[in-house]
């Protein structure tokens, strides 16, 4: 019984900070599978925006790899005049998560 408690202490110690990790501002407590988005700002919608997408990925919430930010994301596709900008998640059983900024407007 010892032995079953400290393991699963440890195991919740190494996955906790993965619900966090890579989803700032959304609160997303998520024990399975997560996959949503949201909108920051914006200013403008038509049909001639092109789209850049920049993503930063964690594991266990330890380890993070990538840039989400909203220059790399308008660096990607060449955007110059940032129409708006919104932010997917993905996570998966607390051992993967993914963040990714998306931004529209014109170059």
């Amino acid at each position: 019984m010892r032995i079953a408690s400290i393991f699963l202490g440890a195991i919740m110690l190494l996955t906790l900070p993965s619900c966090f990790a890579t989803q700032w501002g959304i609160p997303a407590a998520v024990t399975i599978v997560n996959n949503g988005s949201v909108g920051r700002s914006g200013s403008a919608e038509s049909n001639d925006l092109i789209t850049g997408t920049a993503c930063a990925t964690s594991f266990l919430g330890w380890f993070a790899f990538g840039d989400a930010s909203i220059r790399a994301a308008s660096n990607q596709s060449g955007i110059t005049r940032i129409a708006n900008v919104s932010h997917t998640t993905e996570g998966v059983l607390g051992f993967t998560a993914k963040y990714c900024t998306v931004v529209r407007g014109w170059r």
